[in-house]
């Protein structure tokens, strides 16, 4: 089954998942995926001599992470959705957070100095957006999944197992399942309200 996934939550990752093949696309820098996504899309697909109708499940992130950005993604997959006929498989930025780890974690970057955080640690899990500072005791001794070097640099003394994030096996057990989610209910994960959200409520609107 041909797989194309989407993540904006944070940068612009892309993959194309086959029978034979698994090619993914990441660029943890990107700011404006509403300009690149489609036309990196259309890159990929030609690299595995595919076009969109080709595709018969789109996986995409729905979070967290950048608003902005899970906006764009989710948009993108329901309109492509339409396009090819595909399945939709929905899965988080924390979907790697396995159950046969004791002690695991993952960090994405968020707004400003902002982090969202899911971490797995003696028995309990730990979920939630702070500053960076008070995520170091709980990332003290985990094995943390990310692909963002501002956070590797930011614990690079710490101890901590780096493992790079590949959402490959959460994604084919959910088709495997068939876990698949209707374009009209995908729901996006925030874990804390939105800057203009923030300024409304401050405001008292």
């Amino acid at each position: 089954m041909n797989t194309l996934l989407i993540d904006c939550s944070n940068g612009l990752k892309l993959g194309i998942i086959t029978p034979n093949k698994t090619q993914f696309f990441i660029d943890e820098e990107s700011k404006k995926q509403s300009h690149s996504l489609l036309i990196k899309i259309d890159e990929m697909l030609k690299d595995n001599n595919l076009n969109i109708k080709d595709i018969q499940v789109i996986a995409v992130c729905v979070g967290p992470g950048s608003f902005t950005g899970i906006r764009v993604a989710l948009s993108t997959a329901k309109g492509l959705v339409i396009g090819c006929n595909a399945n939709i498989v929905t899965f988080t930025s924390f979907d790697c957070i396995n159950k046969s780890d004791r002690n695991i974690g993952k960090i994405v970057e968020g707004f400003g100095n902002n982090y969202y955080y899911r971490f797995k640690k003696f028995g309990k899990v730990f979920e939630g957006c702070s500053e960076f500072s008070k995520l170091k005791i709980l990332a003290e001794g985990t094995k943390i999944y990310t692909n963002s070097m501002v956070v590797k640099n930011q614990l690079a003394q710490c101890n901590i197992i780096f493992a790079e994030y590949d959402p490959t096996s959460v994604i084919e057990n959910k088709i495997l399942n068939k876990e698949f989610t209707e374009s009209n209910k995908i729901a996006p994960l925030y874990l804390r309200a939105s800057q203009a959200e923030l300024e409304r409520l401050k405001n008292g609107n």
